[in-house]
Formats: structure tokens, C-alpha cells, sequence
């Protein structure tokens, strides 16, 4: 999960779509990037090993209200 939300991926995508003139490459790069940001934006944040519901933006899901 880890690897392929992080922002290594679409960046190294974009830019050897972008050097390798390859516009569907750059385009699913930029889709990748959205999808990213997207769920950064609503709390998904990279998972820690404790548990899929510890992300380094906290808590998500049922848990997250038992512990406040």
C-alpha cells in the first residue's frame, strides 16, 4: 500500500513520460498524483505497522473514536 501511495512513483512517471515524450504516461501520472492527494485530503495517510488504522496522518476509521 505504502509504495504505491507514496510520491516517488508518479514523479519518477511523469518525468520519463514527460523526457520520453509518452503523454499516457504523463497522464496516468498525474492521475496517480490525484488519487494521492485525494486521499491525503481526507485523512488516508501512509500505513504504519501497528495497523492499517495508524497512518502517519493518525487514526482513521472506528478506532479513531474509541480513542479520543
Amino acid at each position: 500500500y505504502n509504495a504505491a501511495h507514496s510520491w516517488i512513483g508518479p514523479v519518477v512517471a511523469g518525468a520519463a513520460g514527460w523526457f520520453f515524450h509518452q503523454p499516457l504516461v504523463v497522464s496516468l501520472a498525474l492521475i496517480w498524483a490525484a488519487h494521492i492527494g485525494i486521499d491525503r485530503a481526507l485523512g488516508y495517510g501512509l500505513k504504519h505497522r501497528t495497523g492499517f488504522s495508524d497512518t502517519h496522518l493518525g487514526r482513521i476509521g472506528k478506532g479513531k473514536a474509541a480513542d479520543s
